[in-house]
């Protein structure tokens, strides 16, 4: 689909035919990919010794019972953790989290774009 309008393709020399086959291949591959996703995220968590999903569920914990309706306004901080990580910690990777990301992503690209 936007094979010439790209020219990405056509500067490794892959050609229309052979790029339905790319295409074909990164969807095939997108299954394999997550199970030796979560076998490295595994064997990383049991190596480093680090409980990194107990931490994502504690951190959900905390974002469902929470006391403000935005979670930025708590005064909680998680001392356990680096000081400069904390205000990172307080959001929980919660959807709030990922709302204040879009928007700083979406102003930085408008500067870009400014520029």
């Amino acid at each position: 689909m936007f094979y010439e309008e790209t020219y990405i393709a056509g500067l490794y020399g892959i050609g229309i035919l052979d790029f339905q086959y790319y295409f074909l291949f990164s969807l095939v591959i997108i299954p394999f990919q997550v199970i030796v996703d979560v076998f490295f995220l595994n064997m990383k968590e049991w190596y480093v010794q680090i409980p990194l999903h107990d931490y994502l569920d504690y951190l959900k914990f905390r974002f469902f019972a929470r006391k403000t309706h935005w979670k930025g306004y708590e005064g909680f901080r998680n001392t356990s953790i680096k000081r400069n990580l904390q205000s990172l910690d307080q959001l929980c990777f919660s959807s709030q989290f990922y709302f204040v990301m879009t928007i700083y992503v979406s102003g930085m690209s408008q500067v870009v774009l400014g520029l």
